[in-house]
């Protein structure tokens, strides 16, 4: 099974139309035509607005609300929301400091083995859909030599929302600041020769799948842990061999 899921069945075809829902939702806020407060039209205007199909709209309302753009209010629609402008919590992550990468790894090994446990109990058909969608979509970057930075964040995020449990989902928007916009980069100087790229992430995120597809929480729980220790492992090593090199 963890063949058939790494493998990747799922085409990239619809992503540039992902990407034009998402350009066209944030033109309209950015001129005004929707305001804060304001709820956007729903997936099935949206859809023939874009000639897309309601799948699409799901999915670029779903970046723009991990992005803290919209807010999802379930039966009731999608609305704007007022723009952050303080400091998000994380943003002060540093991609030199890897000792604060290593903390929000910390964080994560808290409350997501949790979240992969649940999941794996009360996750949707359709949510089991967007894990193994996520989990293709890093395995689409791996392949291209891209990033998978992104990918690697709405994977986890799909996860937090299979709990049914909102807490996660919003505890992973928090963490975004600290995965996507920050962490050690491999073009950055000081990590540059240290960072290795992790050859078993589809492998790790693989098994965490299989078990929450299987309906297996502790082998879930488990699996996730493994991962982020693994992870918390590879950025100790970084420090380590500032130390001794």
């Amino acid at each position: 099974m963890a063949e058939l899921i790494e493998s990747g069945s799922f085409s990239g075809e619809a992503r540039p139309l992902v990407a034009k829902v998402i350009q066209g939702l944030r033109a309209d806020i950015e001129q005004g035509s929707v305001k804060p407060g304001d709820r956007i039209g729903s997936e099935t205007d949206l859809a023939r607005e874009h000639s897309v199909s309601r799948a699409v709209v799901r999915e670029a309302i779903a970046v723009l609300r991990s992005e803290g753009v919209l807010n999802v209010r379930r039966g009731v629609g999608a609305f704007v929301l007022e723009p952050v402008t303080e400091q998000a919590p994380f943003a002060g992550l540093s991609r030199d400091r890897v000792t604060s990468v290593i903390e929000l790894i910390e964080l994560r090994l808290g409350f997501e083995t949790e979240a992969a446990s649940l999941a794996a109990m009360r996750r949707s058909a359709a949510q089991m859909e967007a894990i193994i969608a996520a989990h293709e979509q890093i395995g689409d970057a791996l392949a291209e030599g891209t990033s998978t930075r992104f990918a690697d964040y709405m994977f986890h995020l799909r996860i937090a929302e299979a709990t049914q449990n909102r807490c996660f989902s919003d505890l992973m928007v928090l963490c975004k600041a600290g995965m996507v916009s920050t962490g050690p980069d491999r073009s950055t100087i000081a990590t540059q020769a240290a960072l290795v790229p992790n050859e078993n992430l589809q492998q790790e995120h693989g098994r965490i799948v299989n078990a929450i597809l299987r309906g297996d929480a502790e082998d879930a729980r488990k699996s996730m842990r493994a991962h982020l220790e693994g992870s918390r492992e590879r950025y100790g090593n970084i420090l380590l061999s500032r130390v001794t090199g």
